[in-house]
């Protein structure tokens, strides 16, 4: 069986006002609108919300809770409960805040033993001693330690790396620069021989062609030459 879902019965104005702090207190004002059960004024609680005896006062898990107050009360309450159940554990155990942290140990090993849930067990830092504890911040630190030198050394190699590259990239690139300036070096008197070559074929062409205008001129140039000669009618009779 699951317990019954029951809403929250809080006091009227809980959550308009802020001095009105979220609890329940039977409201008797003769003007009260909670006392006569009004709607907007949220629910108040009834006997039908009861849940059945098996189930009520248990754990929200659906198992039985029961209260230590000493380690004595422990055994007996496991001896008593355990018997004849094959291991199968009905029941979970809260111990009392007035137990000290050695007894509180004790009880969880033995706990621990039979597979039995505490509800309230003892933090990891208040189970053990002063001098673990000293010796966990002191492992810390030391952890800490380590981590910031590795990191402090991979951060030196890094930039050593980079200063590396860098360097090596610059002596490429000189390097490159320098064989271009010796390729344009090397490439500079093919050119000009070249270049003066070429002067020598063209003028060499020029003479040749002006050879042969002379020896052979064309048609059109005589005739220019001719009308050279004659005189200019317009002019001579402008002249008149």
């Amino acid at each position: 069986m699951n317990k019954k879902d029951k809403p929250n019965f809080n006091v009227p104005n809980d959550g308009f006002m802020k001095s009105v702090k979220s609890r329940w207190r039977k409201p008797r004002g003769v003007d009260s609108k909670k006392r006569i059960r009004r709607k907007p004024f949220g629910k108040s609680p009834k006997v039908g919300y009861k849940n059945s005896e098996l189930i009520r006062g248990n754990h929200p898990s659906g198992k039985k809770e029961v209260y230590i107050r000493n380690p004595s009360e422990f055994d007996a309450i496991v001896g008593a409960l355990i018997k004849g159940k094959d291991n199968v554990i009905d029941f979970v155990v809260r111990v009392a805040a007035g137990i000290g942290r050695r007894k509180r140990i004790d009880i969880e090993k033995k706990a621990g033993e039979h597979k039995i849930h505490i509800l309230n067990k003892l933090n990891k830092k208040a189970g053990k001693t002063k001098k673990e504890r000293r010796e966990e911040k002191e492992n810390a630190k030391k952890l800490k330690e380590k981590q910031e030198k590795e990191k402090q050394q991979k951060e030196k190699q890094e930039k050593e790396k980079q200063q590396k590259e860098k360097e090596n990239a610059k002596k490429l690139k000189e390097k490159q620069e320098k064989e271009s300036q010796k390729k344009k070096e090397d490439k500079k008197p093919e050119a000009k021989a070249k270049g003066e070559m070429i002067k020598k074929e063209s003028s060499k062409e020029k003479q040749q062609k002006e050879k042969q205008e002379k020896e052979n001129p064309s048609p059109q140039k005589v005739e220019n030459n001719l009308d050279r000669g004659k005189p200019n009618i317009n002019n001579s009779n402008n002249t008149k």
